[in-house]
């Protein structure tokens, strides 16, 4: 069989592209807000997705606002160095007292 060549219909590059302008000052405004409130759910999101295994140590610790914890259980606070602590978690004590 002889190879056939495809060909795709040239088109008009004299016409600008619609979708490459900037889009209007309104639109930039309403998705600088809508930015606002899914940060506040992914917050909110966080704290419910701690694992039991963690809540349980951080319940121990109340003194500390946020506190490293590793897949171990080892707990370690944010002044650790990053070459102690490796692929710790960091995670915000919601039993943390003032």
């Amino acid at each position: 069989m002889a190879k056939t060549q495809t060909t795709i219909p040239e088109t008009d590059t004299a016409q600008p592209d619609a979708t490459v302008a900037a889009p209007p000052a309104a639109t930039v405004e309403k998705d600088t807000a809508t930015e606002k409130s899914p940060k506040k759910e992914q917050v909110q999101k966080a704290a419910a997705e701690i694992p039991a295994a963690a809540l349980a140590i951080l319940g121990k610790f109340p003194d500390y606002k946020e506190l490293y914890i590793d897949a171990d259980g080892s707990m370690y606070t944010p002044q650790t160095a990053p070459a102690i602590r490796g692929k710790a978690i960091l995670y915000k004590n919601p039993y943390y007292k003032s």
